[in-house]
């Protein structure tokens, strides 16, 4: 069903991506596809895989949401930004940028169409976190099997995405890479109930990288660098659902750091993907320690391999980490606050709190 290149290494890292390992010009002719797979169950069991999780994970779970993956999101934000915009032609010559770098996959034309729509946007404070909000705080889960199946594996969750519907399904809380602290203990695996948002999220808006200058702010944010960097050279990261995701301005520097630091890299990250996949991936990886995986002919393949993967990891017969239902109902009645009220929506602060949330009444039973 899938095809590998390369041979040794000892550390895998988890990126959700539907795409598998590929093949570099240090491999060894003998390696197969079995054999990475093998390695990838080995690495889980030894505590050393985590998982990354791109957009491709938020589109199967809303099966197919526009605004779950980026492309979508940016054309979406076009449509918004469009009435603030200083002139009458910016949507067109927006729309046709986008669709040139769709068409020719080209990732910093798509960051500059993003920064096109931040700009307009992020002066607009309310305009701003609507879009965000409902754009993608209110994707709908159509699908939580990919969610449960990353559950079942015990690993260390991050991702790409802005998204929380991750958390929501998993009943996790969600970090940014604004909390160095906090993202070492979900590295580490310290903090299975917390997902970390490697490129921010929505509900903190000033977290998210989306124009050219968030990739640069995150790119020269020493903590969170020295925090990602050091957990590639020392663990293997799984990919899922990555996609053009490997190709933003925070990932590849981290690749291109670590071919420099490394070139003779025996450690081992894996990156899942459709089989038909597997050869351009192979392709375009060849310079990285990066092994592909093909999971099966289809993206419902991919629940599957996974549920199988965390069968043979032996991870699927662990308790999943108790529920603070307490903790989980306040934090759901605090979602349907800031989402249901009227109020709040049309108000310059958002509570973050159910404290916040509570007004003292006019008077007390005793001065009726």
């Amino acid at each position: 069903m899938v095809t590998c290149l390369q041979g040794p290494t000892e550390k895998p890292f988890l990126v959700f991506d539907g795409i598998i390992r590929v093949p570099d010009a240090r491999q060894e002719t003998g390696a197969s596809l079995a054999d990475y797979r093998d390695r990838l169950v080995e690495k889980i069991k030894q505590g050393q895989v985590v998982a990354v999780l791109g957009t491709g994970v938020s589109t199967a779970v809303t099966r197919g949401a526009t605004t779950a993956n980026w492309v979508g999101l940016i054309e979406d934000g076009i449509t918004r930004a469009a009435p603030l915009a200083s002139n009458p032609g910016w949507r067109s010559l927006r729309e046709l940028s986008l669709e040139q770098a769709v068409k020719y996959s080209d990732v910093p034309e798509l960051i500059a169409v993003a920064t096109s729509v931040a700009d307009v946007l992020r002066p607009h404070r309310q305009a701003y976190t609507d879009w965000l909000r409902e754009a993608i705080g209110e994707l709908p889960i159509a699908e939580a099997g990919i969610a449960h199946a990353l559950d079942a594996l015990k690993l260390p969750l991050l991702t790409t995405n802005y998204d929380t519907l991750i958390s929501k399904i998993l009943r996790r809380s969600s970090v940014t890479w604004q909390s160095t602290e906090r993202m070492r203990e979900v590295f580490a695996g310290r903090s299975l109930d917390t997902v970390g948002h490697l490129h921010g999220c929505w509900e903190e808006p000033d977290s998210i990288i989306l124009t050219a200058q968030d990739y640069a702010r995150i790119t020269l944010q020493q903590n969170a660098q020295f925090l990602q960097q050091s957990q590639y050279a020392t663990k293997s990261f799984l990919f899922v659902g990555c996609g053009d995701g490997l190709d933003d301005p925070n990932f590849s520097s981290m690749l291109t750091l670590h071919r420099e630091m490394f070139p003779d890299s025996r450690g081992d990250h894996f990156r899942l993907c459709r089989d038909e996949e597997a050869d351009a991936l192979n392709m375009r990886h060849a310079d990285d320690d990066i092994r592909i995986l093909g999971y099966g002919s289809t993206h419902g393949d991919l629940i599957p391999f996974l549920r199988q993967l965390a069968v043979d990891s032996g991870t699927s017969m662990q308790k999943s980490s108790p529920l603070d239902t307490v903790a989980f109902a306040r934090e759901h009645l605090l979602e349907k606050i800031q989402k249901g009220s009227a109020q709040i929506r049309s108000g310059d602060q958002v509570p973050q709190t159910l404290e916040q949330c509570v007004v003292p009444p006019p008077f007390t039973p005793d001065e009726s």
